[in-house]
Formats: C-alpha cells, sequence, structure tokens
C-alpha cells in the first residue's frame, strides 16, 4: 500500500471515529452573498489547481461543553492566499444548487455568509445556523493555510470544498466529513 493511502485511511478512520463521540451548536452565521453566487459557473477540477493536502479533523470543543468543531487545512500557492475561499454544505447537491455558506479568506477575519439561495431557504438557512468562524491562522508566508469552524451539528455529514475566486472561478472537488458527537464535560463537584 502507498505511504499517501496509509495517512488517507487513517484520517479516514480517525474522522469515523471521531463522528461517534456529542456536540452543540453556537451561532455566528452572516448573512451575504459570499464569493460565486449560484448562477456563476464555478469549474470543478482538482488536477489543475496547485491545492493539495486537504484535510478536515473533527474534534469536540475544548472550552464549550458539547460542541462541535472542524479544522481545515490545505497547502496552495502564497499567491493564491487572498483568492481563496472555504465553501461548506450539508446538502448532497449543495454546491451545484447554490445552497451553501462561505469562508472567504481574502479578509483579515473570515465570517460565515450564506450563499443567496440558502439565504432564499428558510431550511437552508437553519441548517447552517450556529457555525461560526473561530479561528483562521495561516502562517504569514506560508502556502498552509488553516481555518477552524465551530458549531457543527453532531452526526451530520458535511461536504466541503476550497474556491478560488479568479476571472474564472474554480473549486476543488467537495470532500466529505460529519460532525462529531461530543459527550459533555463531566466535573465531580466535591
Amino acid at each position: 500500500m502507498y505511504p499517501e493511502c496509509v495517512g488517507w485511511l487513517f484520517r479516514t478512520q480517525a474522522v469515523l471515529a471521531v463522528s461517534f463521540i456529542a456536540c452543540g451548536a453556537g451561532s455566528g452565521v452572516r448573512q451575504g452573498s459570499g464569493p460565486a453566487p449560484a448562477h456563476t459557473p464555478v469549474f470543478t477540477t482538482q488536477d489543475t489547481l496547485p491545492i493539495r493536502g486537504m484535510e478536515a479533523e473533527v474534534s469536540c470543543s475544548d472550552t464549550k461543553l458539547r460542541a462541535g468543531e472542524v479544522r481545515f487545512r490545505w497547502i496552495s500557492p502564497p499567491a493564491l492566499r487572498k483568492q481563496q475561499a472555504l465553501q461548506l454544505t450539508v446538502y448532497k447537491r449543495g454546491f451545484e444548487q447554490g445552497t451553501f455558506v462561505t469562508a472567504d479568506l481574502s479578509v483579515d477575519r473570515p465570517r460565515i455568509q450564506l450563499s443567496a439561495r440558502a439565504l432564499e431557504n428558510k431550511n437552508a438557512a437553519t441548517a447552517f445556523a450556529g457555525l461560526s468562524v473561530s479561528d483562521s491562522v495561516p502562517p504569514p508566508d506560508s502556502g498552509t493555510m488553516v481555518l477552524k469552524i465551530e458549531g457543527v451539528r453532531p452526526g451530520a455529514t458535511y461536504f466541503w470544498r476550497v474556491f478560488i475566486n479568479a476571472a474564472r472561478p474554480v473549486s476543488t472537488s467537495a470532500m466529505r466529513f460529519e460532525g462529531p458527537i461530543c459527550p459533555a464535560d463531566l466535573r465531580d463537584e466535591h
């Protein structure tokens, strides 16, 4: 077995194992169209994009009871840093239908923004309620992008991709993860 396959298999098993452990949701979804409105054609291609090492690591919050979070990480050329956004949906065809949220990484403090179609759809807006960016720490001159989002729903399946807002908008293929089920922290009051 190839070493990169072993790493992928380990990360997949870790994500599945963590998804059996309880969480809650916070608040923080912002309204706005974000990059690439639903009517903008976005070309999905993994082969031509210089983005690699895409990972989504789920965990339970250290500071909030029953709160799940996900840490996204990928590597891309530093020249693309200000053109990138992370897009996330709970719908299998959410990207095609325009029901997703975006964290625009071209700004200093990324926020979760609902797409135009998600704003129109009450169920979609509810599905994304509670998501917020808790941390965005890409090293200054590094191509490594890191974004942490909290408020993922327990056991929910999410799809995510990296979006490049260029003259011809492109995105990576969608990847999948499950929200963790995080137990309540029990403290002995003695």
